[in-house]
């Protein structure tokens, strides 16, 4: 009996150890939703033009990586995406608990969004509510002398150099803002 307590008691060990090792869970934001162009809207209000989008962004943690991808499309077929495994172009940054900028360049598609720097600065405001719009992003098109530069200085601070603004309200599905403690913010 003592020895399958300590095989136990090992594998337990070793299993934490590498799990410590590998960086623990991802902060990362995920979703799968319907956006719409307005500001601080609720339902009944005018809404802009319906965009669809699947985002899957993962922080680097530890060892891993970070990775993932962002894809958008209309009901015209207008689509582009962004991959954030391309970790000089793309950045993925949790800032808060429910808060995150994540973006990039854009990498493909059939838009005149292809090539140039765009970040989402996202509030997870919590589950769907028929009443309101809880989830919010403010889409950036980073239009300066050096784009680039731009988004990286945004996504790590906060603060915008030159850039277009548009507010963006989750009307259908949900943006979800995953953020783990181990890593302090």
């Amino acid at each position: 009996m003592n020895q399958i307590a300590l095989f136990t008691t090992t594998l337990v060990t070793l299993l934490l150890s590498a799990s410590v090792c590998a960086g623990g869970p991802a902060d990362k934001v995920t979703g799968d939703f319907t956006i719409v162009g307005c500001y601080q809207c609720v339902p009944g209000d005018p809404l802009g033009i319906y965009r669809y989008r699947d985002i899957s962004a993962h922080e680097a943690a530890g060892k891993r990586f970070q990775k993932g991808h962002l894809f958008s499309w209309q009901d015209n077929d207008a689509w582009y995406q962004m991959n954030f495994r391309d970790t000089e172009n793309t950045c993925v940054h949790v800032y808060a608990e429910g808060a995150a900028r994540i973006g990039g360049l854009v990498s493909d598609g059939n838009v005149g969004a292809v090539g140039k720097y765009f970040g989402y600065d996202i509030l997870d405001g919590g589950q769907p509510d028929p009443e309101l719009y809880v989830d919010t992003m403010w889409v950036i098109r980073f239009d300066g002398a050096d784009p680039k530069a731009d988004f990286f200085f945004w996504c790590e601070t906060g603060t915008v150099v030159t850039a277009t603004w548009w507010p963006q309200a989750v009307i259908e599905g949900n943006v979800k803002v995953h953020n783990y403690k181990y890593d302090g913010d």
